[in-house]
């Protein structure tokens, strides 16, 4: 029973380790549209929110590498990729053309 324990405390310090929360907020014309927690999982994306025909993400690649991904619906995927390690550090992505000006952009929550 006391190795079924430790084995269990062992795998669920391991998952907690591969989640990882972020604050994520998408703006539009310098107008937050969401501004949002979002917990995301070694592998899998999480939604971030969406625009008009923008669908926005974000995901965990591990060893804090991370990803946010900008879906415009039948038309193209972008992304920025970067490495978040403490508060003060950002990922962002921004698309700025004549009819609008997107920024997504993701923080560690600590």
């Amino acid at each position: 029973m006391k190795h079924l324990l430790l084995s269990l405390t062992v795998l669920l310090s391991g998952a907690a380790a591969q989640a990882q929360d972020l604050f994520c907020k998408l703006t539009v014309n310098n107008e937050v549209m969401v501004d949002t927690k979002v917990s995301t999982v070694v592998g899998k994306n999480a939604a971030i929110g969406t625009y008009d025909n923008y669908q926005i993400s974000v995901r965990n690649q591990g060893a804090g590498k991370f990803y946010i991904e900008v879906y415009e619906t039948n038309v193209s995927r972008s992304y920025a990729d970067g490495v978040l390690r403490t508060e003060e550090d950002e990922m962002k992505w921004t698309l700025w053309s004549r009819e609008i000006l997107m920024e997504a952009s993701c923080r560690l929550a600590i």
